[in-house]
């Protein structure tokens, strides 16, 4: 693309264009700073050419599946002339250019995502840490003025580093959590989105039918959120981040509550039909990913059987063993 100067043509230098390229390649990392935006603004309005060569090299981008499959399209148009002899810049188009650099980010928020059996370690572009539960899907995007988590699905651990300048949000269905500082667990397991505060503090927004509320949570404190309602407790935080271990902890948990916490990590599901089977207890402590070593190590404590087919692990009694008093 080429500017319109005085009603004459003028191609972008090579140089030119290998700054408008170096420019869009930096917009579209996803960790631009405060000084970088003030330094892109003032590139663009430097030299009539600059905007024309950052819309082609943004369009080449494009063309060759840089950007995400929906990007965000930006309005700049085509230099015009103005009674065919001089080239206007509006102070429209200019705030539009300016503006470029937040909307950039937004559309640059990077995907996450665990298979089932998976976890993942992730340093986020401001130094935060994330840990990725089994199943899990997260967004992340960053901003001048905010940092953004979105959990689609699944379990992650945070550590957030401060910044005092950009607050943390952290969005779950229902609800968000918003810090500075602080390590936390955010679960959604699609009836039920919790977050438990392992160390610091955080502020939890909660968008109900029946109206918001906004809670503060102290470390080892876990607020519940579901159609039923809200709840908050203190539980046991050992047994509860057991996963960051590789493992699960049951206390008095029925084997149907057992099997559906297993089956996060494993695609052998465990299934139980008879109802009386299914409200057995069990307790301990067991390693995820491997159902049919759970099955084991169960039936040693309780009249336990199975049954395998592909992909599926049925538990049943076993009556051979004495029955359950």
């Amino acid at each position: 693309m080429v500017t319109v100067v005085g009603g004459k043509e003028v191609e972008p230098s090579e140089a030119v264009k290998d700054e408008a390229a170096a420019w869009v390649a930096r917009l579209r990392g996803g960790n631009c700073t405060l000084d970088d935006e003030r330094s892109f603004r003032a590139w663009l309005t430097a030299d009539v050419t600059h905007a024309s060569a950052f819309e082609a090299m943004h369009a080449t981008w494009e063309i060759a599946a840089a950007l995400p499959r929906d990007p965000v399209r930006f309005g700049y148009k085509r230099p015009r002339t103005v009674g065919r002899r001089e080239f206007v810049w509006t102070a429209g188009a200019l705030a539009l250019a300016g503006g470029a650099f937040a909307t950039w980010q937004s559309a640059a928020a990077k995907v996450y995502e665990t298979k089932v059996g998976e976890q993942q370690h992730i340093t986020l572009p401001d130094g935060s840490l994330m840990f990725l539960d089994t199943d899990t899907r997260v967004s992340f995007s960053m901003r001048d003025s905010l940092r953004m988590v979105r959990l689609s699905g699944g379990r992650v651990n945070l550590r957030i580093v401060p910044d005092i300048n950009r607050p943390f949000r952290v969005e779950a269905r229902q609800q968000a959590v918003i810090t500075n500082q602080s390590k936390f667990d955010v679960r959604d397991d699609g009836h039920e989105t919790s977050v438990i505060l392992i160390d610091g503090q955080v502020r939890v927004e909660i968008n109900r039918p029946g109206g918001d509320q906004a809670l503060s949570l102290r470390s080892g404190e876990r607020l519940r959120v579901s159609s039923a309602g809200v709840t908050r407790d203190r539980p046991n935080l050992s047994s509860l981040l057991a996963w960051q271990r590789g493992q699960v902890v049951f206390e008095n948990s029925t084997l149907e509550q057992a099997a559906s916490e297993l089956n996060r990590y494993s695609n052998v599901k465990l299934t139980v039909e008879d109802p009386v089977v299914a409200s057995w207890r069990v307790s301990g402590v067991f390693p995820v990913g491997d159902n049919f070593a759970f099955v084991k190590a169960a039936s040693k404590f309780l009249p336990l059987g199975m049954t395998q087919s592909t992909g599926r692990i049925l538990m049943i009694q076993d009556r051979s063993h004495a029955k359950l008093g």
